[in-house]
């Protein structure tokens, strides 16, 4: 594998995981206390962006029919939709009630998302 595949099947989802914590500080209103590692959990962000990047490689053909990933656009869709249920629902620590708090899970909420929405694009990029 050359410098430049593995930039572009390595780098490119890590950037953005990069862009998506960036776009999350920015999204912060003023005063809010939330914690700061809240903004690295961008995985279904991470799985968006390379939703766009499968859309991105629909073209239409000289006949005039549209040729792509559709298999992989849906297969991205049930991937978000899934991200999104997690994220909502196990993704936070809770404290001694089982009530969900203000603070990622840094496995559950952060570490684990952020991985699979990586290694998802990777997939993509390695198997297309």
């Amino acid at each position: 594998m050359t410098n430049t595949e593995i930039m572009l099947n390595i780098g490119i989802p890590l950037s953005f995981v990069v862009v998506g914590a960036f776009a999350a500080r920015l999204g912060r209103k003023d005063g809010d206390g939330t914690p700061a590692i809240n903004h690295f959990a961008v995985g279904t962000t991470v799985l968006i962006m390379s939703l766009a990047t499968i859309l991105s490689d629909i073209t239409i053909n000289s006949a005039g029919n549209l040729e792509g990933n559709f298999i992989w656009a849906t297969f991205y869709l049930l991937f978000i939709s899934v991200s999104i249920d997690i994220d909502r629902f196990s993704s936070w620590q809770r404290d001694e009630q089982g009530i969900p708090t203000n603070r990622k899970h840094i496995v559950r909420g952060i570490v684990i998302p952020n991985s699979f929405g990586v290694i998802a694009f990777c997939v993509y990029r390695f198997m297309v």
